[in-house]
């Protein structure tokens, strides 16, 4: 077993062969003096397999070579899977100046980024102008107003809804406009200038 560190980041590599119960056990022990004891016996932890991540972006790639993957950042913020997916040249989802901020800080590059938050307040759009984040998204004409006082160089994708009765969660009455909203929308976009550059 090896560790580790950088100045905001501590991993732990183990030799092949340690099973899930081993790292498990051991965590639980928590044994090691130099490793920071978790308060009590029952609070949680995370154990990560970055193989697997590799290895489901291997297949990715091959099974769907032409689609870009924007990761969620939401879905887990954690520096060490972020920090893995960068390595990777993976894109990222940020929904918030703050997961902006934490995938630049990791190492992303701004191209990297799509703002995806329906409603962006007007200071984290002013941040991502800032920071050279262009990419986000649309489906509303008081967003495509608001991007033209804020960030007029944007380049904006235009979120469009899909209902699926069938889906776990089913985000069709939280995101994206509805068909016969198109049209018009584009033609807002276009009057305001501003440059639209794709559908989600």
């Amino acid at each position: 077993m090896e560790r580790y560190e950088t100045p905001d980041l501590r991993v732990t590599l183990y030799e092949n062969g340690t099973s899930i119960r081993d790292i498990a056990n051991e965590k639980v022990k928590d044994e090691d003096q130099d490793e920071p004891k978790r308060e009590d016996v029952d609070d949680p932890f995370y154990l990560y397999d970055l193989g697997d991540v590799v290895t489901k972006d291997k297949l990715w790639a091959k099974l769907l070579p032409n689609v870009e993957v924007f990761f969620a950042v939401k879905s887990n913020p954690d520096p060490v899977i972020i920090r893995l997916l960068i390595g990777l040249g993976k894109s990222f989802d940020c929904a918030s100046k703050k997961e902006i901020k934490m995938v630049l800080d990791l190492g992303a590059s701004a191209d990297r980024i799509i703002f995806a938050h329906p409603y962006k307040q007007e200071s984290h759009l002013r941040f991502a102008k800032e920071k050279g984040v262009r990419l986000m998204t649309f489906d509303t004409a008081e967003e495509l107003q608001k991007v033209k006082r804020v960030h007029p160089k944007a380049q904006l994708v235009l979120r469009i809804r899909y209902d699926d009765s069938t889906a776990t969660f089913n985000y069709g009455s939280k995101f994206g406009c509805r068909g016969e909203e198109v049209r018009p929308l584009l033609e807002i976009a276009k009057k305001l200038g501003l440059d639209v550059v794709g559908i989600r």
